[in-house]
């Protein structure tokens, strides 16, 4: 959602997202590998777009026992 930014002042914000439950977990091999990745995109009006990427490690969950 918009926010408003202050000249001269920080700005920072808070977001959370969900990890779907059957998703493959982070994994490095000989060969292969499954890397995840948190893209954020940020738009400032009049001012040049801004992309990052935060690495990710997903560990593996926990299988109750049946």
């Amino acid at each position: 959602p918009a926010q408003s930014v202050q000249p001269g002042r920080p700005f920072g914000g808070v977001c959370s997202f969900s990890i779907p439950a059957e998703a493959m977990h982070s994994f490095l091999g000989t060969n292969n590998r499954v890397e995840w990745v948190l893209k954020v995109h940020t738009g400032v009006k009049g001012w040049v777009d801004h992309k990052t990427d935060f690495p990710l490690h997903v560990c593996p969950r926990m299988v109750q026992g049946s």
